[in-house]
């Protein structure tokens, strides 16, 4: 049944679309995946702000992410091979508009686009005529696990993974923590949000969360497990704290 709707938007978007323009470029795009829309007319620009989740998918000519989590937030802009024309996420662009096939899959709303639910979102391109100028689908993936990455060190050697290993602080020591979906141990994108709580804040305190981020800091020695809950999920991980020198 998923795929008959699919075919039949197809055919009633391909309809609608025009015919493929010469390719364009801007390079203020560089720093996002880009994807030639169905339809050919522009590129689609898959960006999230979850360093972890989303650098994957930077710098990586016409390559989309696998899936999007259930329930994540991301952005998406569109090229015109045109005119150059430049539009993101709900921001109308000189007639252009960014927008969803119906609300089961996909919403899009001031923080962006949102994945509702596991299966297939389309985000179209229209005028303001509601024409369709160009169309893109992404995988929307349901997560059966969160991994915690250490965001500390990684602009030296890249995010380290945490989640069964822990950590490792001495007092006084600060720390960035990201909390990603991940489906059959592969990271999904788009920024997870989650609840994170220390079950010994004398020890190790949680800080504001922004986004998928933490940060946290080391208060005295001892050992403290920090809980991440998102999306029905719950993920443990033991930090120890050292007294150091």
């Amino acid at each position: 049944m998923q795929r008959s709707r699919w075919m039949v938007l197809t055919a009633f978007v391909a309809a609608l679309g025009g015919a493929a323009c010469s390719p364009g470029h801007d390079a203020a795009l560089d720093t996002s995946a880009a994807k030639t829309g169905s339809l050919g007319n522009g590129d689609f620009y898959f960006t999230c702000d979850d360093s972890v989740a989303c650098s994957k998918y930077r710098n990586v000519s016409k390559d989309f992410p696998d899936a999007v989590a259930e329930g994540a937030v991301f952005h998406v802009q569109y090229q015109l091979f045109s005119n150059s024309i430049t539009l993101k996420d709900n921001v109308p662009g000189q007639g252009y508009t960014l927008a969803t096939v119906g609300r089961d899959y996909l919403t899009i709303g001031p923080e962006g686009f949102t994945g509702v639910k596991a299966g297939y979102g389309t985000v179209i391109v229209r005028t303001a005529e509601g024409h369709v100028v160009d169309f893109t689908t992404m995988k929307i993936a349901k997560p059966d696990a969160i991994a915690v990455y250490d965001l500390t060190e990684e602009q030296q050697g890249g995010a380290k993974l945490v989640t069964n290993a822990g950590l490792t602080m001495t007092v006084n020591d600060e720390k960035s923590l990201s909390a990603v979906a991940r489906q059959h141990q592969a990271d999904l994108a788009g920024v997870f949000e989650a609840d994170w709580i220390s079950d010994a804040p004398e020890t190790v305190t949680v800080g504001t969360r922004v986004g998928g981020k933490i940060s946290i800091q080391a208060m005295k020695a001892g050992t403290a497990h920090l809980t991440v809950q998102g999306a029905a999920l719950t993920q443990q991980v033991t930090i120890t704290v050292e007294a150091g020198k």
